[in-house]
């Protein structure tokens, strides 16, 4: 049996995942992850989204035979490869904005 809930959810403005930015707030962005269910409403068939969170993602630019590139990879697992690497000071910072907004449960 499916529960309804009335609660409505707007993911407006997530980021930018098109622009080359280098500073860390200008190249975050986060990817919204929806779970849909189907249930019945008063013995109307709907879709209801179940669950819903979101990730944050970094735009990182690399370049390739001189051509530079851009590749969105979570910020989470940026975090966790780049310790005492040079990058680790702009993957904390950037880290630091979803903290702002999300609490630290992202990270895990």
């Amino acid at each position: 049996m499916f529960r309804h809930r009335t609660s409505d959810s707007i993911f407006y403005g997530l980021g930018n995942l098109s622009s080359f930015w280098s500073a860390p707030h200008l190249a975050l962005s986060l990817i919204a992850n929806l779970d849909v269910a189907k249930g019945r409403v008063n013995g109307s068939s709907k879709t209801f989204i179940a669950r819903g969170n979101v990730t944050p993602v970094l735009q990182m630019e690399y370049e390739c035979k001189k051509t530079p590139y851009l590749q969105i990879e979570k910020l989470s697992d940026l975090l966790k490869s780049a310790r005492g690497e040079s990058r680790s000071k702009y993957l904390n910072k950037a880290g630091q904005y979803p903290d702002l907004i999300l609490g630290k449960n992202w990270r895990t």
